[in-house]
């Protein structure tokens, strides 16, 4: 069983060495704990998401953070999850244009 308190206490717990083996402490939303659950491992192969996946984090980006198109690929080239992708790719999947060239 899962011990929330430690995982607040700690920031996280691993309860298994999986892909989602890891319980993570997000913060308090309203006095109410988040958690998320993620890998258990230091590092994973990194591969290239999709141009939906892609678009679904932009659309979450524009919706919470009121950010432009411009502005979300700028911030999500920056990450190490879509590597190799340039912010003009990224730019280009998130209003659909062809991505053929990536």
């Amino acid at each position: 069983m899962l011990d929330f308190e430690r995982t607040i206490e700690e920031g996280f717990t691993i309860f298994r060495q999986a892909w989602y083996g890891k319980l993570l402490f997000l913060g308090l939303d309203d006095d109410v704990p988040v958690f998320t659950l993620t890998s258990g491992t230091d590092r994973q192969n990194i591969t290239r998401p999709s141009d939906e996946y892609i678009r679904t984090i932009a659309r979450g980006l524009e919706n919470q953070h009121a950010l432009s198109a411009a502005e979300i690929a700028i911030y999500l080239a920056g990450k190490d999850g879509v590597v190799p992708l340039e912010a003009d790719d990224i730019h280009n999947i998130i209003v659909n244009r062809d991505t053929s060239r990536v």
